[in-house]
């Protein structure tokens, strides 16, 4: 992965996204990654692949909410409300 500065990228924006098309590239700001440029073909495989992983998140959730159910009702309302915040935030 190639990695820049914020400021390196505001300059050589065009070049970057010629560059994404091989490899994602690792914009900076301040020594942490503000952002990660990808191609269009990279955005679509990653979001298929987490959208694919978050179903089944879901249903291994839902699940072992049912299971945990039958045992005591309130370890699986807790189970899915921690389920429920995860997929907040992302």
């Amino acid at each position: 992965m190639h990695e820049v500065t914020s400021h390196e990228a505001s300059r050589s924006f065009g070049d970057l996204i010629a560059r994404a098309k091989d490899e994602p590239v690792i914009i900076t700001r301040y020594g942490r990654t503000a952002a990660v440029l990808l191609s269009g073909a990279q955005f679509r495989f990653y979001t298929e692949l987490l959208k694919n992983a978050s179903r089944r998140e879901m249903y291994n959730a839902v699940v072992s909410a049912e299971t945990a159910c039958a045992a005591d009702e309130g370890k699986a309302v807790r189970a899915l409300g921690k389920l429920a915040r995860s997929f907040g935030r992302r």
